[in-house]
């Protein structure tokens, strides 16, 4: 998770992904399978990639609190 802080993103963020990890360490020791630990992610990573590419865009209040 710690390496997901630089390219603007902040520590909640690494806090997040940290615990995301911990899901895709649970799938590898699970199944014994690195494949389903990285199919995991790389699902992940669609998913986030087609909500950025069709402009999705939280709303912020003043203080960084967000609205959905």
């Amino acid at each position: 998770g710690i390496l997901h802080i630089n390219g603007g993103r902040n520590s909640a963020f690494a806090a997040w992904a940290s615990c995301v990890g911990c899901v895709y360490g649970f799938l590898y020791i699970y199944s014994g399978s690195a494949a389903v630990a990285v199919g995991a992610h790389a699902m992940s990573n669609i998913f986030s990639a087609t909500l950025w590419l069709q402009g999705y865009k939280p709303i912020l209040m003043n203080d960084d609190t967000l609205i959905e």
